[in-house]
Formats: C-alpha cells, sequence, structure tokens
C-alpha cells in the first residue's frame, strides 16, 4: 500500500474498537460511535461502502446482530446510506 492509499474500511473499523472492559457501553454503541466518528473525521468520506453485516461481524469476531443495530442507529442518524441485502 502507497502513502496515498487508505486503509481498507475493515482496517479503519476494527482499529478503533476499545476492548470490552474498557467502556461500559454496549458493543454496538461502541461499534455505531466509532464509524460515526470515522465519518466525523473525514476517515471514511462520502461514498465509501462499509462491509456488509455478515462479513464485517465474521471479521471482527461479533454477533450479526451487533452490526447489524449499529448500522440500523447509523442510518438513522443519516451517517449511512443501507442499501438492499446489505
Amino acid at each position: 500500500m502507497t502513502d496515498r492509499e487508505a486503509p481498507p474500511v475493515i482496517d479503519l473499523v476494527a482499529g478503533g474498537l476499545a476492548p470490552e472492559a474498557a467502556s461500559a457501553a454496549p458493543l454496538y454503541a461502541r461499534l455505531r460511535d466509532h464509524i460515526r466518528a470515522l465519518v466525523l473525521d473525514e476517515r471514511l468520506g462520502a461514498g465509501s461502502r462499509l462491509p456488509a453485516s455478515r462479513v464485517l461481524a465474521r471479521d471482527l469476531g461479533l454477533s450479526r446482530t451487533t452490526v447489524e443495530l449499529a448500522y440500523d442507529e447509523l442510518t438513522a442518524e443519516g451517517f449511512v446510506e443501507r442499501r438492499p441485502g446489505s
């Protein structure tokens, strides 16, 4: 990867999740907050595609329900746009 290439989205998302002991917030809320921060910090720009919930759940070792809850809240807040099948 060159200096100009952005890291894969999965690396951005996985890199900022705090260990469970570090926060009393539910895991879905920490995932939601982390993705929101990536958007606000413009590390995830407009048009960036988040992995499908099944893929992100598998790659992070999370329940798909956890990822779905985070994605649903981000969608409701206008931070991400859900596409059918994602």
